[in-house]
């Protein structure tokens, strides 16, 4: 089963990559001479009206358009529709038919919390790739974390319209690696809203990375934060740790849990945070909070959180154990002098 492209986007792309060709007297077929075999006999057909569904008469090859355009290109199928959709189908006002046989309108759609139809794996080679590799690669991102990460060129979303190009998807895996929820960031700063997430699954559901197999673990509000720490970096999503988040952490039976709020969450006295404490506290959790205030001096700068660290790739447990409040009246007081 192929895509139903729209009849306008097939002609286009076939006059554009394979030329001229010769049309049937019903003009529903369009011929050309054959890419798979030697042939000046022009037995390729190419249905236009049925999707560009192709036979090619002497070689015998057959199938879907994108696997046509696939074949001429030496590319993949998934190369081919996104070539189609991002060169062809965005240049027309009513877009583009996607995935089915029906000729309905169809734009991808989430279920269970897998990834936006269309999504893309971020590649080195790949120059569809290429401006979310360098935004990554600003944040100062780790190789590993980037090529795991994709994009999409869905256009709806859930029956809603919402274009995902420009929004680089970071996915929730479970411990078979298994994509169970994600989120995603606009690569442009000046584009809103800058945060898109996964619109099938509560986001105070999931913690990302929460099947690391480490001892210690820093719990930071965004994704980019808990990558600075590597295996050792969960995050929740927001400033709130929802109970299901709680029960979820307690689970794993983590040695040390270090609580980091936005540096700014912090100045404005963290309460999400120090219910997050608490909470764990009673749930005889070994959990501490980070201090800002004492980091920044040791630093002598005042960042955003640690994802402002651009130069940083990654960070250490050490490097901020020295700066960690372990104690419930410690905990209390710098949200209470704040409030």
């Amino acid at each position: 089963m192929g895509i139903a492209w729209d009849r306008a986007v097939v002609e286009n792309a076939l006059q554009e990559i394979l030329g001229e060709p010769k049309i049937s007297k019903n003009g529903k077929e369009w011929q050309y001479n054959s890419h798979y075999t030697s042939d000046s006999k022009r037995k390729l057909y190419v249905n236009v009206e049925k999707h560009g569904v192709f036979n090619d008469f002497k070689s015998g090859e057959k199938g879907s358009f994108e696997k046509l355009i696939a074949d001429y290109n030496g590319w993949s199928e998934d190369e081919a529709i996104r070539h189609l959709i991002e060169n062809y189908a965005s240049k027309l006002s009513n877009g583009v038919i996607m995935l089915g046989t029906s000729t309905k309108k169809k734009d991808p759609v989430v279920k269970n919390g897998n990834l936006p139809e269309h999504s893309y794996r971020i590649k080195h080679n790949d120059k569809y790739s290429v401006p979310y590799i360098r935004y990554l690669q600003s944040r100062g991102m780790p190789e590993h974390f980037i090529y795991n990460c994709y994009y999409s060129i869905a256009k709806v979303i859930n029956d809603k319209p919402f274009e995902m190009k420009n929004y680089v998807i970071i996915p929730y895996l479970d411990e078979f690696d298994k994509v169970i929820y994600w989120s995603s960031r606009c690569i442009y700063e000046n584009k809103r809203p800058k945060y898109y997430n996964c619109p099938d699954a509560d986001a105070s559901h999931f913690v990302y990375n929460v099947s690391t197999d480490v001892f210690d673990v820093v719990v930071t509000e965004g994704v980019l934060d808990a990558v600075k720490f590597g295996k050792n970096g969960l995050a929740t999503g927001g400033k709130s740790v929802s109970d299901i988040q709680i029960d979820t952490i307690v689970a794993k039976n983590f040695k040390r849990i270090i609580l980091i709020p936005d540096n700014e969450e912090y100045e404005k006295g963290p309460r999400a945070t120090i219910e997050a404490f608490v909470k764990l506290r009673q749930r005889g959790q070994n959990v501490f909070i980070f201090n800002w205030i004492s980091y920044s001096k040791k630093m002598r700068v005042k960042m955003k959180d640690f994802a402002s660290f651009t130069d940083v790739e990654h960070f250490k447990i050490k490097d901020i154990e020295k700066h960690l409040i372990d104690n419930d009246f410690e905990a209390q007081t710098i949200y209470m002098v704040r409030d």
